[in-house]
């Protein structure tokens, strides 16, 4: 049984991510498509539009044959953290031979392959790496930045190129395969328009789209048939700025070495976050406030949201290697897929929380039930959700 494995966010799944499943099964050659998604949180430091059996059913009406779940823990973390909780995931289902990612359309298939790898290769064992990166950071320019021109230098690749978001994340997934020793192939597909601009109805931007149906448009056109449907039948998540007076609360039983311990905090910045979060005020605005060239909005955010979540003390093994294969779903005439999941898979495969937690080792109990308690918290910001407590435990696995 061959699988290819993709790493995705679906927030929301439109015609761009519709494409990529089409694309990864004939570029691999594989039977089945299984992905690894973050659940109710995702990497940009916010609540997904919408909540994770959503966006699985709108995967799997799309051609997905198995979603996984990427704990919080590793979704709300950098790029770097991101790609190596879904490369270890996929990993651990024992199925997956081929990774498939997007990519804009910046060099022909082969040099693109080589030149993803090479960058790779740089920045994990290139001794002259760590040494041009600080070179770059003592100029006080961000890390993205100051990562794309050491390895620009060391690769000849082009600096730009090399600052593009989706190549960044590219090379962390290829970073991860090499850290995980691997066999995975790798199978770009080549999305069409600017990463953020976008309009494009094959492949359009999610962030545009999101900003869209917040103001309340129509944007049906530019996703499948089922996950408009979905999407329109659905409670939206409220933003980001309605966590407002729990950040707050949260920021008051904090001090400065409190927040050291979170991911990404450094170098002073916990005394930056205190100084602007000394009064109540919107999350955003807050974002605004904290970040600089040195700490971008995405990282503040991403921060902030982990202070809210409390997710401020976790093993960083357990962030960057699940303990355990969370399934949300699968399609009709996966089923075969799904028992040779739960042969293959050298960690547990959990379909049924609610029966199966008390199996788990303590580490594995413990990350699911945090996993519940942040289920709970991201209905109690869905307005008109209807979802109970322990949402977790009651929701039945997607089988569509």
């Amino acid at each position: 049984m061959n699988a290819v494995g993709i790493i995705a966010e679906y927030n929301p799944f439109h015609n761009g991510h519709a494409h990529h499943l089409q694309a990864a099964r004939a570029l691999s050659g594989a039977d089945h498509v299984i992905i690894a998604m973050s659940g109710n949180y995702v990497q940009r430091g916010e609540p997904a539009i919408v909540d994770k059996w959503t966006r699985t059913r709108m995967a799997l009406s799309a051609g997905a044959d198995l979603v996984l779940e990427i704990p919080t823990a590793g979704s709300v973390s950098s790029s770097e953290f991101y790609a190596e909780c879904g490369v270890r995931l996929l990993s651990h289902t024992g199925l997956v031979s081929g990774l498939s990612f997007g990519l804009e359309p910046v060099l022909a298939p082969v040099e693109l392959r080589e030149t993803l790898w090479a960058v790779a290769r740089a920045e994990l064992s290139d001794p002259r790496y760590p040494e041009r990166l600080n070179v770059y950071l003592s100029d006080g320019v961000g890390f993205a930045f100051a990562r794309a021109s050491a390895l620009s230098e060391l690769t000849g690749v082009s600096s730009d190129l090399l600052r593009k978001p989706n190549l960044i994340l590219a090379v962390d997934y290829c970073k991860a395969l090499i850290r995980a020793s691997s066999s995975m192939e790798i199978y770009p597909v080549e999305r069409s328009g600017d990463y953020h601009l976008s309009q494009d109805p094959v492949s359009p931007s999610a962030s545009i789209l999101r900003e869209r149906l917040r103001q309340g448009e129509d944007i049906t056109e530019w996703l499948p048939h089922d996950a408009a449907r979905l999407l329109i039948e659905t409670p939206l998540a409220a933003p980001l700025n309605s966590w407002s007076d729990l950040l707050y609360d949260r920021i008051l039983h904090r001090d400065a070495k409190d927040l050291q311990q979170i991911l990404d905090v450094s170098e002073g910045l916990e005394q930056r976050i205190l100084r602007v979060l000394d009064h109540p005020m919107p999350v955003e605005e807050a974002v605004e406030a904290i970040c600089t060239k040195r700490y971008p909005k995405a990282r503040i955010r991403r921060i902030l949201l982990r202070l809210l979540l409390e997710l401020d003390r976790e093993d960083p093994d357990v962030l960057k290697n699940p303990p355990y294969i969370r399934v949300l779903g699968f399609r009709k005439g996966s089923e075969e897929l799904l028992s040779e999941l739960t042969r293959m898979a050298d960690v547990p495969v959990i379909t049924n929380p609610s029966r199966q937690i008390d199996s788990l080792s303590a580490s594995s109990q413990r990350l699911l039930r945090q996993e519940m308690l942040l289920t709970d918290l991201y209905f109690a910001h869905v307005p008109g959700s209807g979802k109970r407590r322990r949402a977790e435990l009651t929701e039945p696995i997607i089988v569509i």
